[in-house]
């Protein structure tokens, strides 16, 4: 048998048991080269940008089994060898296939394997390179997404990824929420925006690939109120509250001053028919609300919270009771120095004397009237 396809020639001739050899005759003889036979491959594959592609080629001949050559051609619209045929190009050598593209696209991939006679078996593969979409991720800060109004916020989209070919051309786009009506407010892989405002507001991001595929992801960032500083470094919440506060007491204080005022009664009393006179100005007694203390000073065991009470009708009775021991009353002198008017008198007629006085009784004593005052109070 013969290895190698082709025309061999033989020749023959015969010797007797003489040791006469006879003429060589010569012959030839044709062997046929037995081509290989391809396997076949899948007939499609789909796979990502950038992600590896592994096939294996195989083939079967009789007789070349072990000098058979694999090779793969990549793109059938190019005669890279300049043959005359674009398939048979020898652009990966060996039976094995592991390669990856870094652009989406339809790719034409043949196996060629060829015996030791140059004799050819191929098959093809269609391969579809999708274009794989970026992620969008906005990675949370060490403080999170909760802040006081004033502060402001690093974004890092660093965890955003995409095919290892997509990876370096990636485009960040940010919305900024305080710019109304716009979208693109930011670039890049990092963005610091400043809360001025309290509230919640949504952070956008948009990543884009360099074949404009998109993937959009959002977060809330919610900035509290800061504390508005007041008197001393406390807040003007705190503030308000105390002046509040204050105001309430203050106004309690004075209904219950009224409401001591109103529940004395007023004091029934006789008057001697007296010419109207000018009126004084009024004393600093008079102004506070408190009857003018005498010049010789309290009453014996009177007490100033029963002057405050009782010393009105105290001084309506020492003046009456002045009227009728002297016919002349001399005025008192007014504790801020003011001029005082001079009263007119006129001496009463007999019949005025004659008529019956009411006359209030004495103050009872302080003990009396502190006790007096407490019922009054209801303690």
């Amino acid at each position: 048998s013969w290895a190698k396809s082709g025309i061999h020639a033989i020749s023959a001739f015969v010797t007797d048991d003489d040791g006469v050899r006879s003429e060589t005759i010569i012959g030839h003889i044709r062997v046929s080269n037995i081509a290989p036979v391809m396997d076949i491959l899948p007939t499609q594959k789909a796979l990502f940008e950038d992600e590896i592609l592994n096939l294996s080629a195989s083939a079967f001949d009789a007789a070349d089994q072990e000098v058979l050559i694999f090779c793969w051609d990549l793109n059938n619209n190019v005669d890279s060898d300049e043959n005359g045929y674009a398939s048979d190009d020898c652009d990966v050598e060996g039976a094995d296939l592991a390669y990856s593209w870094g652009t989406w696209g339809t790719r034409i991939i043949t196996a060629n394997v060829w015996d030791d006679d140059g004799v050819i078996d191929s098959s093809t593969v269609l391969v579809t390179i999708v274009n794989k979409p970026p992620s969008a991720v906005i990675t949370e800060p060490e403080g999170g997404f909760i802040i006081t109004q004033g502060e402001s916020i690093t974004f890092n989209a660093g965890e955003s990824s995409d095919t290892l070919t997509d990876s370096d051309n990636l485009n960040y786009n940010w919305d900024d929420p305080n710019t109304l009506g716009s979208t693109n407010d930011g670039f890049g892989e990092n963005f610091t925006i400043l809360f001025e405002r309290s509230g919640e507001f949504i952070i956008n991001l948009t990543v884009t690939d360099d074949d404009g595929v998109s993937k959009s992801t959002s977060i809330i960032v919610k900035v509290n109120e800061k504390p508005i500083e007041g008197v001393f470094g406390i807040s003007n919440t705190v503030t308000m509250s105390a002046g509040l506060a204050i105001i309430i007491v203050l106004l309690v204080g004075v209904l219950l001053m009224r409401g001591r005022s109103d529940s004395i009664p007023e004091s029934e009393f006789t008057s001697w028919d007296m010419p109207v006179q000018d009126e004084a100005a009024p004393s600093l007694s008079e102004l506070s609300g408190r009857p003018q203390i005498p010049a010789t000073g309290l009453p014996p065991g009177w007490t100033m919270e029963q002057w405050d009470y009782y010393g009105q009708q105290y001084l309506v009775d020492q003046a009456a009771q002045n009227q009728i021991q002297a016919p002349i009353v001399q005025p008192q002198e007014n504790l801020i120095n003011m001029p005082a008017a001079q009263p007119t008198y006129e001496k009463p007629s007999f019949e005025q004397i004659q008529q019956p006085m009411v006359q209030e009784p004495a103050p009872v004593p302080a003990s009396q009237a502190l006790a007096n005052l407490l019922d009054d109070l209801d303690l």
